[in-house]
This record gives C-alpha cells, sequence and structure tokens, in this order.
C-alpha cells in the first residue's frame, strides 16, 4: 500500500513543481485533496484534475485536532481499499502541514509507504515578500499553540493559521507578554500570490485594529527583537557560566553544591515573608533569588558531569505527569480519593527508585 503526498505550493500556479503537476492532472490513481480553498484549484480543474475534496470534515469536527484525525483515518481506509493514493495538501507536505505528520505517524503503525513530492512552501514565498533571509534563523508557530514563554524574541517569527480577527487579536495579547507595544509586525495575506499579494507593516498592538480581513492566506511575521524588553531563562543561565567563568568572579567561581545549600533555605524564607506581606515586587525579586540558586546548582551538576538543569526540568515534569493521572489521562477520580491516590503514586515512585539502584 502507497500513499502519495503533493504539495500543491503557496498559490500561484507556477510554483507547482511538474511531477506534482502530472500526478494531479494525469495520474490514473484517486487524488484527494484537503481543502478546495486554494487559489490553484481552478487553474488544475481547468488542465484536467479530477479530486474528492476533504473540505466536509471540517464541518463535521468541532477542534482542527479532530478534523486532522478524521482526515488521517479516511486516507488510511481509501488506501487498503485501492492499494495506492495521492493525497494533496497546500504549500509543502513538511512545512506546517499536521495531516501529513498524523499521517506519517499511522502509516507507520500499520506498514504504509509514503512518497512526499514536494513543490515551493509558503514560508518560501513569506520571506520573499517581506524581502528577508531566513538563512539567520527563524520560528514558525501555530496561532492556536502560542505560548508567551518558549517565544525566542531573538529570532524571526512566523505565526501560521491566523484565520479571523479573534484569532489575531488572541495572537496580539500572547505576543505583546514578550514583545515591546511598539515592536513591528507584517501582515501578509496572500504570500506567493502575485496578483492578490497584501502586506501591511503595523506595530503589535494595532495587529487587530488596521481593518485587515484575516483569512485562512494570513500569516503574521514578526522580525527579531534587536534589543530585548525581558530576559529569559537562557539569559539567566548565560550569566551564571560567564560568573563562574575564567573572566567572572573568584567568589562564584568557588561555590559549590555544600556551600550554598544554606543559602536557598534562605531565599526560600525570603518568598514566604514576601508572600505573608503580600508585597509583589519583593516577591518577585525573592522568586528571582530563588530561581538563581536552582540554575546555579543544575551549572554546577553540568560541569562536574553528573546532571543540567534539562535533567531537573524533565525530572519534575515526569514526576508531576505521573501523579496527576486525572488530568493527564482518561483516569476518573474523586477529589476526596486524590490525597490516597498521590501516597501510592509516591510508594511506587520509591520503589522503582529502589529497583533501579
Amino acid at each position: 500500500m502507497k500513499i502519495n503526498i503533493v504539495g500543491l505550493g503557496p498559490g500561484n500556479f507556477d510554483n507547482i513543481s511538474y511531477k506534482v503537476y502530472e500526478l494531479v492532472t494525469a495520474s490514473k490513481l484517486q487524488l484527494y485533496i484537503r481543502t478546495k480553498k486554494h487559489p490553484v484549484i481552478d487553474t488544475l480543474e481547468q488542465r484536467g484534475m479530477k479530486a474528492e475534496y476533504l473540505d466536509r470534515f471540517y464541518e463535521a469536527g468541532e477542534i482542527f485536532e479532530q478534523v486532522y484525525e478524521a482526515i488521517v483515518a479516511y486516507l488510511i481506509d481509501e488506501v487498503k481499499k485501492r492499494n495506492e493514493i495521492i493525497y494533496a495538501v497546500p504549500g509543502h507536505p513538511y512545512v506546517a502541514e499536521q495531516t501529513v505528520a498524523i499521517l506519517h505517524e499511522k502509516c507507520k503503525e500499520q506498514d504504509i509507504e509514503i512518497v512526499a513530492y514536494p513543490s515551493m512552501s509558503f514560508i518560501d514565498a513569506l520571506f520573499a515578500a517581506v524581502k528577508r533571509d531566513p538563512s539567520d534563523g527563524f520560528e514558525l508557530k501555530d496561532a492556536f499553540n502560542i505560548d508567551a514563554l518558549s517565544l525566542d524574541t531573538e529570532h524571526d517569527l512566523v505565526i501560521t493559521q491566523v484565520y479571523d480577527n479573534l484569532i489575531a487579536s488572541e495572537t496580539k495579547l500572547k505576543l505583546l507578554e514578550a514583545y515591546p507595544d511598539e515592536h513591528e509586525a507584517y501582515i501578509v495575506k496572500n504570500a506567493g500570490i502575485t496578483a492578490t499579494e497584501e502586506i501591511t507593516v503595523c506595530k503589535i498592538y494595532e495587529l487587530d485594529q488596521m481593518g485587515i480581513c484575516y483569512d485562512y492566506l494570513t500569516s503574521l511575521y514578526i522580525p527579531r527583537v534587536i534589543h530585548k524588553t525581558y530576559s529569559n531563562l537562557s539569559d539567566l543561565i548565560n550569566i551564571v557560566r560567564k560568573l563562574r567563568g575564567p573572566d567572572g568572579c573568584p567568589w562564584d567561581a568557588k561555590q559549590t553544591h555544600e556551600s550554598l545549600k544554606d543559602h536557598i533555605v534562605e531565599e526560600a524564607t525570603e518568598v514566604k515573608e514576601a508572600i505573608e506581606n503580600d508585597d509583589l515586587d519583593n516577591l518577585i525579586e525573592e522568586l528571582g533569588d530563588v530561581l538563581l540558586h536552582i540554575v546555579f546548582h543544575s551549572e554546577l551538576g553540568r560541569e562536574s558531569g553528573y546532571f543540567n538543569l534539562l535533567d531537573i526540568t524533565d525530572g519534575i515534569c515526569k514526576k508531576l505527569t505521573f501523579r496527576h493521572p486525572h488530568v493527564f489521562s482518561d483516569l476518573e477520580i474523586d477529589e476526596k480519593d486524590l490525597p490516597e491516590m498521590w501516597e501510592r503514586l509516591k510508594q511506587i515512585e520509591k520503589n522503582n527508585k529502589n529497583t533501579d539502584k
């Protein structure tokens, strides 16, 4: 069994590869297209393309994840009936195309071969539209999955799926947590569609105030920040490494886990006092001091080769997930039974640790 996945490019007919054009217009295989909402469809139909469009799944699903899972399930059923099919998606099959990612996972489980035939991606078209070079690095984010804490403001940012003004407004609020209000933003509509390509430059706070009619062909481009508004965890790690480096601070360079053990207790006590005094400014400062100690100890561990900050974050994430099966799995449990469950799970963890020794 085999699924041929083809990309239809960002919009212009001449951005489709010749191999893809041959497959969608001349192949005898059944062709499925994720959505008919693509500028090149009419031209391809005029040139003989016949396809089944899968837009009906968008009407049946409440959220995109459900839609994508349903499309993939349908395609797998179809390839089992026909042995070989073609599946077409906008742009490039491996750029911001979640159905392809899910399809890969499911097909691997069922021994179904996948062959991809790319065309130009919307990323190529977008960077050409804003006249920027992506070789220095950029982040690609889905508007539905933006987390301000994870945004890397030191690299360019491209945001897809800005489908309407409500999403644009929600995206603006998330961006303002990490970027200055006056930071520049590009609203890019119809990237790669020469006749209707449109770029609007504004400030981030203006993203939902420009009278733009956002749609499925709208993306945002946010240039990197030259002078950052906020320092992040990476900045703190680099500062600690500098302090302990050859040209750093002699006091910091000679500290050990043992020499610092009482200091973190003192900082935790000061956090407690700030909370009791309802002093938010001091609470921010004292939490920063505690975080410094965590990073400092993680750097000592990294230097010795025993552990690093990723071991710490990985460990606590696994612990929280394991101890909250009622949140991270389908387990249903009454709130009154939670203490007993936590004690049982902690005992399992303890037993596992003893087994590992």
